[in-house]
């Protein structure tokens, strides 16, 4: 399952898009042979599960000598990865599916361009994956701010908060609905996760690294619990 992952969520459908050229131009050569070169390692990874296909492919990628097969090359070989570089681009993931949701639930067709405001401060902000949004959500630009936008639809990213113009057409009423039940949701976390902290022989008993991520799972709540407020109370001015 994770094999299949990898090859069906990571590369066919977030890898691929992201280096897809624009329509009738062509990919760059060095874009072209990096990918060929990641194929032919995914192919390697299934082969012992789909091994006729993968062979056929395999071939097929690209010239081959008399007798080489992918049954008998050599496997692709562990080596060290950015851990940082991997949660970064799962924040990134989140920020184009809540953008998607945006345009589903307002009914913006993707080819409308739509921008981004985030509030956060440009400078401790890591924007090296904002090229990825832009082009993955259609973004005419993106820009940071200071204090929440009006007349805009907020969603968050971890503790960061987003904002995408909408230009006055927001359905107020099922928008407080939406909210409410977010804000709901959130509170019920909260107090499920207040549940253990208040719980002496839990905090006594349990590894540090849990305690850590247990008050994580705490500070996000609170965050997004003032975020959800603070948003219907501005709708209802």
């Amino acid at each position: 399952m994770i094999t299949y992952k990898l090859f069906w969520d990571e590369f066919s459908a977030w890898y691929l898009e992201i280096i897809k050229p624009e329509y009738q131009k062509p990919v760059d050569r060095v874009t072209l042979n990096a990918t060929i070169a990641i194929f032919d390692k995914l192919l390697k990874l299934i082969h012992p599960f789909m091994p006729f296909i993968t062979e056929e492919l395999w071939q097929m990628l690209l010239e081959r000598k008399n007798g080489e097969s992918i049954m008998v090359s050599l496997m692709p070989e562990a080596k060290k990865f950015n851990k940082a570089i991997i949660a970064d681009f799962e924040s990134v993931k989140e920020i184009v599916s809540a953008i998607r949701t945006v345009r589903k639930d307002k009914g913006i067709p993707i080819r409308d361009k739509l921008a981004l405001l985030i509030r956060a401060d440009q400078d401790s902000y890591d924007a090296d994956l904002l090229p990825v949004i832009l082009k993955m959500c259609n973004l005419t630009h993106i820009s940071f701010v200071s204090e929440k936008q009006p007349g805009t639809v907020s969603f968050m990213v971890g503790t960061i908060e987003y904002f995408i113009p909408i230009d006055g057409s927001i359905d107020i009423e099922s928008e407080l609905i939406k909210l409410n039940e977010d804000l709901e949701y959130n509170r019920v976390f909260l107090a499920t996760v207040m549940k253990k902290l208040d719980n002496h022989r839990f905090v006594e008993n349990a590894p540090s690294s849990v305690l850590e991520l247990e008050r994580k799972k705490q500070s996000d709540a609170e965050s997004k619990i003032r975020s959800i407020e603070e948003r219907i109370k501005e709708l209802k001015k």
